[in-house]
């Protein structure tokens, strides 16, 4: 069904199939099938029948059950489902797993031991003086702003904003280039796509819509119906002339400064469809890397001195803000140490 829609009986019965896949081994066969039945129920009413609402919650208990299957089988439909994530780990026995379950970081254990790289002092960025600035953008989300915060304190000219990316006012500066968490087909009808695909007044793409600028950059560069991988990043050019006028309307009607140098698209797939990021994996890492890359590669010969940055992974990934902080700030690292 579709996400935020009201879930239809195929998709509740999908969701009972899940738990009761999932459902503590302390129960017997009859128990299990009671307890899917009711907490499916459960979750439906609770979230109004909001698909995209219960498939979030119904994770976060799915997650919780794989660390802590004996202490919460012992708890109605009801309970789980009103549980806080401190109270989902309230019953694990180590402090480590607790404090992974709690904070949503269970399968990126191994990416938590590595250490946090430094931006060495010989570094381009700071020898590139006052000419390069990095904007990262976090939208509503204090977690996520925090996390990023933290991971890029005391770079000089790399701001961390709460807003949104769109503004001029976003961090103060006007920005030579997007980067884009793209998909593989360069597909723009959801996200971060989607609203970049409106303000630069693209068509979504294929596989629904018109080719877009950048499906076109990737049959130029790998062959028409072909993909951008994981790992590689495109410099696509934004025609704001033709879109003046919209982009004039746009900020009319919303009382905004809508920042109106973005001259470049660098879109970098962390995807191939909207979809959770595996557990675990480096697929923020690779993608900002290539995206910082071609900035880096980019920013004399086409005057690319700020650029402007979302989360990576941290939407439709769903990866953790700091796992995709750290990563980006290692990716930020690599990318300016070559």
């Amino acid at each position: 069904g579709k996400l935020g829609a009201s879930c239809s009986e195929e998709v509740r019965s999908a969701f009972k199939d899940i738990l009761l896949k999932h459902s503590p081994h302390e129960l017997d066969k009859d128990q299990k099938l009671l307890w899917a039945e009711e907490l499916e129920a459960t979750l439906h009413d609770v979230h109004g029948g909001d698909t995209k609402l219960i498939k979030k919650h119904l994770l976060q208990l799915i997650t919780a059950l794989k660390q802590n299957s004996a202490y919460l089988s012992k708890f109605t439909a009801q309970k789980l489902v009103s549980m806080s994530p401190s109270e989902l780990g309230a019953g694990t026995s180590s402090v480590a797993a607790r404090s992974l379950l709690v904070n949503g970081l269970v399968g990126w254990e191994t990416y938590l031991q590595r250490a946090i790289p430094q931006l060495p002092t010989e570094s381009p960025w700071f020898q590139s003086g006052s000419s390069c600035r990095l904007v990262i953008v976090s939208f509503q989300n204090k977690e996520v702003y925090d996390a990023f915060t933290e991971a890029f304190r005391g770079v000089d000219r790399v701001t961390v904003i709460d807003g949104n990316i769109l503004h001029q006012d976003g961090g103060g500066y006007l920005s030579d280039a997007f980067l884009s968490p793209a998909n593989t087909i360069g597909n723009m009808d959801g996200g971060i796509d989607r609203i970049y695909a409106d303000h630069f007044k693209w068509p979504y793409g294929r596989p629904y819509k018109d080719v877009n600028p950048l499906q076109e950059a990737i049959d130029s560069k790998n062959g028409q119906f072909k993909q951008l991988p994981i790992g590689e990043a495109l410099l696509v050019p934004v025609s704001y002339k033709e879109n003046h006028d919209l982009n004039l309307k746009y900020a009319q009607e919303a009382k905004i400064e809508v920042t109106p140098s973005v001259r470049y698209l660098i879109a970098a797939p962390t995807m191939v469809r909207p979809e959770e990021i595996e557990k675990g994996s480096l697929i923020v890492y690779q993608a900002a890397l290539a995206a910082f890359r071609v900035w880096r590669e980019s920013a004399t010969s086409h005057s690319i001195n700020t650029v402007a940055t979302p989360t990576f992974g941290t939407g439709f990934g769903n990866v953790p803000p700091v796992i995709a902080a750290r990563q980006m700030w290692a990716a930020f690292v690599d990318a300016w140490s070559e």
